[in-house]
C-alpha cells in the first residue's frame, strides 16, 4: 500500500517476497488473475493462462491481489477487501495454434475472409439500440487509437454520406488535451481491438464523466471496455495474437 501511494503514472507490476507470495497492482492497465484447481496466474491477457484454466478474475481498478499458494485476497490500495468475479472465458480463445503457417500475422491475414464475414455476428440486439441512439443523437464523437481511429474516419463518411448524420472523429490520445469539446448528452462510439488500449479507455472516462451514451465496438467482450459501456458489439473475428 505504501507503494501504490508513491507511484504516479499509469502501471500494473507483480512483486515477488522472499517466501514465494505474490503481490500484484493495477491502476490503469490490465490485469487478470487466472483461478485453476489448485494454482493461479497473472497475466495482462487471458492468452497468458488460458491452456490451464478458463476461470479470470478481472482486477478492478485501484485494487491488487496478493497471491499464496492455495489462496488469494484482493484488496483495494487502502487495504479494504475488494468485491469481485469470476468469468468464464470463451473456450474459442484457447485456439491458438498457428498450424502450417509460419506465424500468427500470416494465419491472420490469410483468415480475414472468414473473420470479416463473421464479424458482428449475434450482435443484431446490440447494433439495433446503437441504431436507435444514433438517430436521436445530438452530437456524436467517434474515437479510436492507430488503426481504430481510421476506422473512426470511416465512421465519418459513412454515416454523413448514408445517414446524413455528421459524427466527429477523436484520436483518443488527443482527447485529454481537450474535453470540454465533448458535449454533455453525446454518443461516444469507442473502437478497440483488444479492449484495453489505455488512450481509449481515457476517452471512455472522460465521456462518461460528459454524460456521454457509451457505444463500445471491440473483439474481446470481457475487455475493460466493454465492461464501460452501455452498448457493445462484439466483432467476434475470433483471437488476435499476430497484431
Amino acid at each position: 500500500m505504501k507503494t501504490v501511494s508513491a507511484i504516479k503514472g499509469h502501471y500494473a507490476f507483480v512483486a515477488m517476497f522472499e517466501n514465494g507470495q505474490l503481490a500484484a497492482a493495477r491502476f490503469h492497465e490490465p490485469l487478470i488473475i487466472g483461478v485453476g484447481h489448485d494454482d493461479f496466474f497473472l497475466s495482462s491477457g487471458v492468452l497468458g493462462f488460458i491452456e490451464f484454466t478458463d476461470d479470470a478474475i478481472y482486477l478492478e481498478n485501484g485494487n491488487f491481489v496478493i497471491l499464496d499458494k492455495n489462496k488469494f485476497q484482493i484488496l483495494d490500495f487502502q487495504g479494504g477487501h475488494a468485491k469481485y468475479g469470476i468469468t468464464k472465458i470463451s473456450k474459442e480463445f484457447g485456439d491458438a495454434y498457428k498450424g502450417d503457417y509460419a506465424h500468427f500475422t500470416l494465419k491472420e491475414i490469410y483468415e480475414q475472409p472468414e473473420t470479416i464475414l463473421r464479424a458482428g455476428e449475434k450482435t443484431k440486439e446490440a447494433i439495433e439500440k446503437t441504431a436507435d441512439y444514433i438517430k436521436h443523437a445530438k452530437n456524436i464523437h467517434v474515437t479510436g487509437s492507430g488503426t481504430s481511429y481510421n476506422s473512426a474516419l470511416i465512421a465519418k463518411q459513412i454515416l454523413s454520406k448514408y445517414v446524413k448524420i455528421k459524427a466527429d472523429p477523436v484520436m483518443s490520445s488527443e482527447l485529454q488535451f481537450s474535453p470540454e469539446s465533448i458535449e454533455e448528452n453525446s454518443i461516444i462510439i469507442a473502437i478497440s481491438q483488444s479492449g484495453e488500449s489505455a488512450d481509449v479507455l481515457d476517452a471512455v472516462k472522460i465521456g462518461k464523466q460528459a454524460n456521454c451514451k457509451i457505444i463500445v465496438i471491440v473483439n474481446l467482450m470481457t475487455s475493460s471496455l466493454a465492461r464501460e459501456a452501455d452498448v457493445v458489439i462484439g466483432m467476434n473475428c475470433g483471437l488476435e495474437i499476430g497484431v
